[in-house]
């Protein structure tokens, strides 16, 4: 009994021992899955890895760990030494991972290597630029030589390896350094030479002699981290089926990019240019923008002498120097190349076998340009290859002739003597068309015109190379050499600078293009003529005109005391000014005491600017526009101070009127009517009810003024009568400001559109605000929108109008112009994006370029081939087989690109094609093909059909090389337009356009009930306004991005809008949702921190989803709440 009372009570105990342990574990692995592992990566100063001038981590070794870090979540710790030293310390263990390892069997026993590789690499042996025994084309100068290279690479297996199949006896010295200080050793002599790979960029003077080798590198794991292997076979196998290119793009970047390109000369080349002496170039004359001889200084000019330039300066010797020759054609150039007048002439175009037949040789394009049609307007002419057309040739023009045989084989050709002689021909029918290089074409316009002629671009470019005699191979290489150092661009702008021209004029040409000039000038003349004419009739009243202003003057004096004592009899302060110049003509004495005047006398003469202050004399001057603009009197309230500077309520009263001399001119009035006004607000029930009204009326400007912003202009606007307001919203303070008053606003509106709209929404705009249709259309809603292009000086601006009815009038309208301009250009371009890739899709859909189409027996595999491409077959099969699918299996490691292998093999077997056909109807497969060693995009597409013998399954191999290609340019630039059409540009968060997306897409959520928790914080920026007023825009353009940086790092899993201003919006989802009380108590902590030390405070406020219809009451729920938060933060401050 006791023995199972104990066996009993131990099987409970190991029961509750399971329990736990099954309880614990889970919780650790989700522990554990939530950490990001952190990896100890091998850090060596080369091209692969390196620091910036800003001590910023670079290189394509650094580019790769952060795209593998995105798939696997790995963090990295950096260990800092030479690649050999760090190779060792990863056999040891010390560190995880190392790049750029190549593969070598006995490698396997101490490290794991990647799938794929990270790239492919070539091995040189590097020399001093000045070592003259070591060269390449003698390999026995290596021998007996002390050859650097890093200890345990496979550099030095493959050094080892050359040397001893080329039989050279050569000591093999281990490094341990770093590659820069290897470097330094050759420059020193401490070794003769050092192998590194050929993409290496170093400080030193030295130059790759011979190719040791080549190989794929691979990234190395440590033995006991078999983890991390297997997510980084994952990530890279994710990155290949991203992106196939990947590696060859981060190689090109970073290994073989222009800036990389050896600019020395080897040494055979410095004794060539020492004995040879300065380089003789011929080139064609008058052939701008390519080269010209300059008639005033009879030099060089044109893109040539750019590229010249260009190779004295960039290539490592002191000895180049070039010395230029014009010549008439590239006929004569090619003369004088063979006679040895020029080392090289230049441009020249020719094939290969022309250049071989005369003797020379041609170097890599040194630029290029565009090939133009000119053909006659009436025709339509279409040029492919197959056009048999006639080519009109400027006599000598070799470049032409060759570039008609390659592009236009089919074509004849017909010689005429110069350029102009080439238009007449095919202007009079003789021939179909001339071809000139597209730079060339401005400066033909008007001979064009004249035989009615125009351009055509033909799509296909002439390179433009130097020739020399086929067996000066220095000057060839120099020359190539000097090419592969000058970018592209460089000289796409030399030859855009040179295509300026001088054009002669002629007296009927500029009559023909200038008559309305001329005319005018004849109108201007003749009227000079009348004018000298009425000046002498004028001249005649002078005497009497200046009789009668004396007269008049005694007059206007007796006037002036009359007004003046009518002004003094009259109660309060009153003037009267000229309309026009706001020079005051009369006032009284109670006036010149507000003035600080003696008496009138020193009043009259003086303008406001001149008595009073700046914001007192504009206050005067814009009451004086209001009168004038207005037939009855001006009369309005406002506090004023008086002569001793105690504010009194004042009446002022404004009327224009014309003088006995026609003069327009503005009397006023001010009346202090203090005690009147205390005697109205005693009479008021209580001074509650008035300051609750006065209050209510500045609350109401204040809200008319809010309202307005964002508005160009406001129209207030009377339906039955057609008088009409005009208020402006001023920038720089957001007040409303009443800009003019009018009659016949329909009228006026018709006028103004045919002068400022865009003429091709004239009409449309015109038919929208025609009073009938415009009534009847509020008739039907209270509001109208519509949207035209408003003209500037440049070119047009987008602006919408908005129409609204009043509710409680509705013989009263609103007119608002707001300008959207950035909005609807940023939306037009996206969307013309858009529709060029739909079109692009269609296109693609519709059309069929099939390399090749076998029809296969489902059951056998047994195929035939159908109709194949005229010298091309993707698998290379016979025309008849007995399984398709073995065969191309068999034949794929041959033609299938590499990266691609893996995944053909694992798709194209005849059961998964059989049951994806059988699934979906068809099967697809995109892969790369291998012509001419390079990549191609195809795909493999499968489908069943019924024949007569049964079903067959046909498979075709279509081109899709253009079209992946091209949907890639798509894709980046449709990306970079949204992105632009959604980011604010100062903050770099998102914009309000972002924000109503989120909002429309969250409000159709709610619409259908399935919208997930979400939750509104609003955010405003305290004193923006003040940093503005004080230290200027841009700082207050700093301080609002730094609020931003604080509110960002606060909500890092939200988006952030800014949708005004200082005001910004957070959307918090799924985790900040969770944690959003603990963010908010956050930003409240930030606050009170920084009420207390001065930093930057940001009111906020926070409202949650609770099942409403919409988005915008929790948004306005959100913003209520800000605007208590922004009142306590104010109060604690003050306090």
């Amino acid at each position: 009994m006791q023995t199972k009372k104990y066996i009993k009570q131990m099987i409970i105990i190991l029961l509750s021992f399971a329990f736990l342990i099954n309880a614990f574990v889970p919780f650790t692995a989700y522990a554990e899955e939530k950490e990001h592992k952190v990896v100890r990566v091998g850090w060596y100063d080369s091209s692969f890895c390196y620091f910036d001038s800003f001590g910023r981590r670079c290189g394509i070794d650094y580019e790769y760990q952060q795209k593998i870090s995105a798939y696997t979540g790995w963090t990295y710790e950096y260990v800092e030494d030479s690649w050999p030293n760090l190779l060792q310390m990863l056999k040891d263990g010390e560190i995880d991972m190392l790049s750029d390892v190549s593969y070598k069997k006995e490698r396997e026993e101490y490290m794991y290597f990647s799938d794929l590789p990270m790239g492919t690499e070539s091995y040189y042996i590097y020399v001093d630029s000045k070592n003259r025994e070591i060269t390449a084309d003698n390999l026995e100068s290596l021998k007996g030589k002390r050859i650097g290279v890093n200890k345990d690479s496979i550099q030095e297996s493959f050094l080892i390896e050359w040397s001893e199949k080329n039989g050279i006896d050569l000591e093999v010295v281990p490094l341990t350094v770093e590659e820069n200080e290897s470097m330094a050793m050759v420059a020193r002599g401490e070794v003769d030479g050092y192998a590194a790979i050929f993409s290496y960029d170093s400080e030193q003077k030295v130059i790759p002699v011979c190719r040791i080798g080549g190989s794929d590198y691979y990234y190395a794991i440590n033995k006991n981290r078999k983890d991390l292997l297997t997510e980084l076979n994952i990530a890279l196998a994710k990155i290949q089926d991203e992106d196939p290119y990947f590696n060859q793009k981060i190689s090109a970047d970073r290994l073989y990019s222009t800036k990389r390109t050896n600019a020395l000369l080897t040494p055979n080349q410095e004794d060539w240019v020492k004995d040879h002496g300065t380089i003789r170039i011929g080139y064609r004359d008058n052939y701008l923008p390519f080269c010209d001889e300059d008639e005033e200084t009879g030099e060089l000019t044109g893109a040539l002498k750019t590229f010249l330039a260009h190779a004295e300066n960039n290539l490592n010797s002191s000895n180049i120097e070039f010395e230029t020759k014009p010549y008439e054609s590239t006929d004569a150039a090619l003369a004088a190349l063979k006679a040895g007048e020029v080392d090289a002439i230049f441009p020249i175009y020719l094939n290969s076998y022309d250049a071989d037949q005369r003797g020379i040789r041609l170097t890599d394009p040194a630029m290029k340009t565009e090939m133009n049609a000119i053909i006659r307007i009436s025709d339509k002419q279409e040029l492919s290859k197959e056009s048999k057309i006639t080519f009109a040739v400027n006599e000598g023009m070799r470049n032409i002739e060759t570039f008609i045989m390659d592009n236009y084989p089919v074509a004849n050709r017909k010689d005429y003597a110069g350029l102009e002689n080439c238009y007449k021909a095919v202007s009079n029918s003789e021939v179909d068309s001339v071809l000139v290089s597209n730079y060339r074409i401005p400066t033909a316009e008007n001979t064009l015109k004249k035989y009615k002629l125009y351009s055509i671009p033909t799509g296909e470019s002439m390179p433009l190379s130097l020739a020399v005699n086929k067996w000066d191979t220095e000057l060839y290489f120099l020359l190539n050499k000097a090419i592969s150092i000058t970018k592209s661009e460089d000289m796409d702008s030399a030859l855009a600078s040179y295509m300026t021209y001088d054009q002669k004029v002629y007296f009927t040409q500029f009559l023909k293009d200038n008559w309305i000039i001329v005319i005018a000038i004849l109108i201007i003349v003749f009227s000079i003529i009348i004018f000298l004419l009425v000046q002498k009739m004028k001249a005649e009243r002078v005497a009497d005109r200046q009789r009668r202003l004396l007269e008049e003057a005694v007059e206007i004096e007796k006037l002036k005391q009359t007004i003046t004592s009518l002004l003094d009899n009259m109660p309060g302060m009153n003037f009267t000014k000229d309309a026009e110049t706001g020079v005051y003509l009369a006032c009284n004495q109670a006036f010149a005491n507000y003035a600080h005047k003696k008496d009138p006398s020193e009043v009259v003469g003086l303008t406001a600017k001149d008595i009073f202050d700046e914001k007192t004399a504009n206050r005067f001057v814009e009451d004086d526009r209001v009168a004038l603009s207005m037939d009855e009197p001006y009369i309005f309230f406002e506090d004023m101070p008086d002569a001793n500077g105690i504010m009194r309520q004042t009446k002022t009263t404004k009327q224009k009127y014309t003088d006995d001399n026609g003069r327009l001119c503005v009397l006023g009035m001010f009346q202090d009517v203090s005690d009147t006004f205390r005697i109205s607000r005693d009479d008021a029930k209580t001074k509650e009810s008035y300051e609750k009204a006065r209050n209510t009326g500045i609350i109401f400007t204040h809200i008319a003024q809010t309202l307005a912003k964002g508005y160009l202009d406001l129209y207030y606007v009377d339906l039955n009568t057609e008088e009409f307001i005009e208020y402006r919203t001023e920038k720089e303070n957001g007040s409303l400001t009443e800009l003019r008053r009018g009659w016949h606003f329909f009228e006026q509106c018709q006028d103004e559109i045919e002068e400022y709209i865009y003429p091709e929404d004239r009409k449309a705009v015109m038919e929208a605000l025609d009073r009938k249709t415009l009534v009847a259309a509020l008739d039907q809603n209270d509001s109208f929108l519509t949207t035209c292009r408003l003209m500037t000086d440049q070119d047009f601006k987008y602006i919408t109008m908005k129409v609204t009815r009043m509710q409680d009038d509705d013989r009263f309208i609103i007119l608002g112009i707001t300008d959207v301009d950035e909005q609807v250009k940023a939306q037009n371009a996206a969307q013309k994006i858009m529709e060029e890739q739909v079109a692009y899709n269609r296109i693609t859909a519709l059309a069929g370029d099939f390399f090749c189409i076998y029809v296969v027996v489902p059951e056998t595999g047994q195929y035939r081939e159908f109709s194949p491409s005229a010298g091309f077959d993707p698998f290379d099969l016979p025309d008849e087989g007995q399984d398709f699918f073995a065969a191309s299996r068999e034949r794929a490691p041959k033609v299938v690109y590499q990266e691609d292998q893996s995944r053909f093999l694992s798709m194209l077997t005849r059961e998964n094609v059989l049951e994806e056909v059988n699934q979906s109807g068809i099967f697809t497969l995109s892969y790369r093909l291998r012509t001419d060693g390079e990549p191609r995009y195809v795909q493999l597409k499968a489908a069943m059909i019924e024949e007569e013998e049964g079903l067959r399954l046909i498979v075709g191999v279509n081109d899709i090389d253009a079209q992946v290609r091209q949907e890639e340019e798509y894709s980046r630039r449709l990306a970079q337009a949204r992105i632009e059409a959604n980011i604010d540009a100062l903050t770099g968060v998102k914009n309000r356009n972002a924000y109503r997306v989120y909002e429309e897409r969250l409000n159709a959520q709610i619409e259908i009930n399935r919208a997930p928790d979400f939750a509104i914080t609003i955010l405003d920026v305290n004193d923006l306004k003040k940093v503005n007023d004080t230290e200027g825009h841009k700082a207050g353009d700093q301080y609002l991005r730094e609020a931003c940086k604080i509110i960002c790092t606060t909500f890092k899993r939200s988006p952030v809008f800014r949708v005004g201003g200082d005001e910004f919006c957070v959307l918090s989802q799924g985790d900040d949702y969770a944690r959003l009380d603990k963010l908010i108590e956050q930003m409240n902590i930030h606050n009170e921190e920084a009420v207390e030390n001065g930093g930057i405070v940001i009111a906020l406020g926070v409202a949650r989803y609770e099942k409403d219809a919409k988005v915008a009451p929790v948004y306005e729920r959100a913003d209520q709440k800000m605007y208590e938060n922004k009142s306590y933060l104010k109060s604690r401050k003050k306090g």
